[in-house]
């Protein structure tokens, strides 16, 4: 199968709607997933639509999407004559205020691709684009997330080069904050 990537469009916002509400979905069962729902989430479909609107137009910011090629079979769905978008990629990078020695670093905040089309390199092509984009911005690496105990995540990244640095902690501090990853 032939994996295309590209930088989304105004045309692209409702399939990006669509992947990022499954991707929060499916992020919400994972331990520390209402913490990183909370961070990185959208809010409802009508927000996040605008979200990418805005995101779209954000010099600080790429969105790319990845389609399999127009006529390729998809798992477990016939032929089509159309692109389908079946993953996407968020990168940021920091502002014209970074100052310093080391080459600024950009941060993937959100890469998924679809259940159907996983294991088939769509990811590996994302992060290569990201990785790209990076480049041409000046950017000396990419940093990203992996939540605890999502190995895939993990091994996905570790198979890309890419290692872990930190590691974040939390500790909700007010009695209604159930958004300590336990």
């Amino acid at each position: 199968m032939s994996v295309r990537t590209r930088p989304a469009t105004e045309d692209d916002v409702a399939d990006l709607t669509r992947m990022h509400l499954a991707a929060m979905a499916e992020t919400l069962d994972s331990k520390g997933g209402p913490n990183l729902v909370a961070t990185v989430g959208r809010g409802p479909q009508d927000r996040t639509r605008s979200s990418f609107r805005e995101e779209l137009r954000e010099p600080t910011s790429d969105v790319i999407v990845a389609s399999l090629a127009p006529g390729e079979e998809t798992t477990g769905e016939s032929s089509r004559s159309a692109e389908v978008v079946l993953g996407y990629g968020v990168l940021r990078y920091p502002g014209p205020e970074a100052v310093g020695d080391e080459a600024p670093v950009a941060v993937i905040r959100e890469l998924w691709v679809d259940p159907r089309a996983r294991r088939i390199g769509m990811g590996t092509a994302l992060l290569e684009r990201a990785c790209d984009a990076a480049l041409e911005h000046g950017c000396g690496g990419v940093d990203s997330l992996a939540l605890p105990g999502d190995r895939a995540t993990k091994n996905f990244f570790e198979n890309h080069s890419m290692v872990a640095r930190a590691i974040v902690v939390h500790r909700g501090l007010l009695p209604a904050d159930d958004r300590s990853g336990d």
